[in-house]
């Protein structure tokens, strides 16, 4: 149906990517306009020809002459069930070099990465989400809650001390 470098659309959501292999019958690999790579249910591309997007966060930062995040594959490779997905949003974890990036785009970067892991929970069905986001200042914690208060349907806390410390929180899907 796809062949690799189609432009494919999401049916029920706002985007959409290039193709790049299917990873089973019903699930297939798709590079996002930020470079990451998420897989999308089969059911849901639909064949593109023009150019949906406006540009992207990396695409800002390719034009100031700041280096392209690395790809990460949405799903995280560290979850311990497939009812539960681990989120790492250290940024040394979602680009190769932030050297030249100042706090406020490192910032929308976590960010960036954060909904659209939360958006694939959500389809997927997973109802554990684990975001580990470190102690530091607490801004990033603080932005995290921002995000999931404007939210529905779901609950967050901290999450195990024993297994993170103080820097992660814990989100249930209802």
């Amino acid at each position: 149906m796809f062949s690799k470098g189609d432009k494919v659309g999401f049916l029920n959501e706002r985007g959409g990517g290039t193709f790049v292999k299917y990873v089973s019958k019903l699930v297939a690999l798709v590079e996002i306009d930020n470079g990451f790579e998420i897989e999308y249910e089969i059911k849901y591309l639909v064949p593109v020809k023009t150019d949906y997007s406006k540009p992207t966060v990396e695409q800002l930062y390719l034009s100031a002459g700041k280096e392209r995040p690395k790809k990460n594959v949405l799903l995280n490779k560290r979850k311990s069930s497939p009812d539960v997905l681990e989120v790492d949003l250290h940024i040394h974890e979602l680009i190769d070099s932030y050297k030249n990036l100042s706090n406020w785009d490192m910032l929308q970067i976590q960010l960036e990465h954060l909904k659209r892991k939360l958006e694939f929970a959500q389809r997927s069905g997973i109802k554990k989400v684990v975001v580990i986001h470190g102690v530091g200042e607490g801004v990033l914690k603080h932005e995290i809650k921002k995000v999931l208060s404007g939210m529905t349907r779901l609950e967050y806390f901290d999450a195990s001390y024993k297994k993170y410390g103080f820097g992660a929180t814990e989100i249930n899907f209802r």
